[in-house]
């Protein structure tokens, strides 16, 4: 093994295409196992390593659970190629490369505290097999102050190395958003932050072999660490912000997708399409920042302002329900609703904090007979997440009194109002959280109609 930290810089792309160098990738999830493939497709040798068994064994099967598009086929030709390798053995991955970089995601428990155990978990593990002259690039989303404190502080004391003396130590969190990842991760700016030069100088070295939308190094790693949240509160506030103006066009008789084109004329306006909720790795993202806030004695009272509202958007989304119910003559309790979609944001496989799958839960438990179709989920997967489900969406769209659009998927996004059409001639109800439909055509045909933000549509 080498001292990354007495390379050349410049030597170390090559080195790391070669296979000289080679790159352990410590958690294979969501953002973990495409970056992990990228650099195995760019020519390197790459440990992936995680502590889910069954998910390793899919892994060296060639199968991929996230059905992230290109990531199957990528996983496939790196495996076909032997540059990369599936492992559930932290310490023999460790041993035999040079680079680590760690892509573990922190929680939030019950009260929105941040949860580190995972972080801590491989740190610990980490600290006690790591050597001098490994190079470590922490990408998880924390906290700032929580890399240098709880990962750099763990390795230090359990390895008795210090960071930049002895081994290089640097934080650069992942950009990209589910459904463009693999494109995201290289062509998006990477920022670094770092604990010495010697460190930031080798970390870029590291990500130019992947990444090609610019390295942007920043005076530190807390730095790097505020970055990352900011950016992430922004997108969050903004997606608040513009479901708010939608509810308040409900109440106005004004429809918010007209507004918003409008708006858009303007180009510091950047208002954004409504949905049935924020959901995904944002809500948990926030409760880091505002945890770092108060550590602080710093309110971040806009913020909390924001989750609050996020929190009380799932009784807008019901209410909405039972609005087109009602003008349906039908109440909530024993009513047929079909919905369309389970993830939190459209065409990817992701129930995290989804509010489709909260909207359809609360349903269900107040009585309807809830039924769900999803073409990226199999109907063996939405049973065994407790919902009936349906293989056949155009059979089943036109059996039921209410068809509710939740995550908008390019597959939803096709469809015509004819579809809604009852054969039977009765009514229909749909809400339409994507606002993919016509709702003044929809109503012209008889199919009552509401949408997200849908105010003087009808």
């Amino acid at each position: 093994m080498v001292n990354i930290l007495d390379l050349d810089p410049e030597e170390i792309p090559g080195m790391l295409r070669n296979g000289d160098l080679k790159l352990a990738v410590i958690g294979c999830g969501v953002m973990g196992l495409p970056l992990a493939c990228l650099y195995a497709d760019a020519g390197a040798q790459v440990y992936g390593v995680d502590v889910n068994i069954k998910h390793i064994e899919n892994l060296k099967r060639g199968v991929c659970t996230h059905p992230e598009p290109g990531l199957n086929t990528l996983l496939k030709r790196v495996l076909r190629a032997n540059r990369f390798q599936p492992t559930t053995n932290l310490q023999n991955a460790v041993e035999d490369s040079d680079i680590i970089m760690i892509v573990v995601s922190a929680s939030v428990d019950p009260h929105g505290l941040p949860d580190y155990t995972s972080l801590r978990r491989v740190s610990e593990d980490l600290g006690l097999i790591l050597k001098r002259g490994h190079l470590v690039i922490q990408s998880s989303t924390t906290g700032p102050g929580v890399t240098e404190e709880i990962v750099k502080g763990m390795l230090e004391s359990l390895s008795g190395l210090k960071a930049e003396e002895d081994f290089g130590f640097s934080y650069s969190p992942l950009r990209g958003s589910g459904g463009s990842l693999l494109r995201d991760l290289v062509h998006y700016p990477r920022i670094v932050g770092s604990v010495g030069p010697k460190s930031l100088e080798a970390t870029k070295a590291v990500l130019s072999v992947v990444v090609k939308g610019g390295i942007v190094p920043v005076r530190d790693i807390k730095t790097a660490e505020t970055v990352k949240l900011f950016e992430n509160y922004y997108r969050f506030a903004t997606l608040v912000l513009s479901q708010e103006l939608a509810m308040l066009c409900e109440k106005i008789n004004v429809d918010y997708m007209e507004v918003l084109e409008a708006c858009r004329t303007q180009p510091h306006c950047h208002l954004l399409r409504p949905s049935v909720g924020i959901g995904g790795h944002l809500p948990k993202d926030m409760h880091l920042l505002q945890a770092s806030a108060e550590d602080v004695k710093c309110g971040l009272r806009m913020l909390k302002t924001a989750m609050k509202v996020n929190e009380r958007l799932l009784r807008h989304d019901l209410s909405l329900v039972t609005k087109a119910l009602r003008r349906l003559g039908k109440r909530l309790r024993r009513s047929k609703i079909l919905i369309l979609g389970l993830s939190f944001k459209p065409d990817v496989k992701d129930v995290r904090n989804s509010y489709s799958f909260m909207l359809a839960d609360s349903l269900l438990k107040k009585g309807a007979r809830v039924i769900v179709y999803d073409p990226y989920f199999t109907t063996r997967e939405i049973r065994d997440m407790g919902f009936e489900a349906s293989a056949n969406m155009d059979r089943v769209i036109r059996e039921v009194d209410c068809v509710v659009i939740a995550t908008p998927h390019s597959r939803f996004r096709s469809l015509s109002i004819s579809d809604f059409k009852r054969p039977d001639g009765k009514p229909v109800a749909v809400v339409d959280f994507g606002r993919v439909l016509d709702g003044s055509e929809a109503e012209k045909m008889g199919i009552i109609y509401v949408g997200v933000g849908a105010g003087g549509v009808g």
